[in-house]
This record gives structure tokens, sequence and C-alpha cells, in this order.
């Protein structure tokens, strides 16, 4: 059974990262991640939307966002 201080510690340790250009955000999540923190990247606004709109979300630490993306 997993502690609920082991839940809180790991979703403050989240960053979302939300770039069209997949393969940036995917590299940036990886940089992050051998700091010991957790990241999931996003390659679209809609996806992030979508996300943060689920019952998957978990509260990140920071979001990171590309600000020169297409609308849909």
């Amino acid at each position: 059974m997993i502690a609920r201080s082991e839940v809180i510690h790991e979703h403050i340790r989240m960053f979302h990262i939300v770039d069209d250009q997949a393969y940036l955000g995917e590299v940036l999540a990886e940089t992050i991640k051998s700091f010991a923190y957790s990241a999931k990247a996003f390659s679209s606004p809609q996806a992030y939307i979508d996300h943060v709109q689920s019952t998957d979300f978990q509260m990140p630490l920071g979001t990171i966002t590309d600000i020169d993306m297409p609308s849909d």
C-alpha cells in the first residue's frame, strides 16, 4: 500500500510540458527526469486540457508551455 505522503511527494515533483513540437517536449521531459523529477509531455493545448479534465489528472509542481503554438 502506498502511503499518502508518498503520493503527495510524487505529484509535487511532477512537471507538465505542453509543446506542439513533440520531440522538444520529450527532450525537456527527459531532461527534467534526469534531475529526479517526474514529467509528462503533451503535444497540443487540447491534449493538455483533455488531461486536466480527466480523472487521471494530478496537480503538477509546474507547467511549462510553448507560447507560439498553432490554434486548432
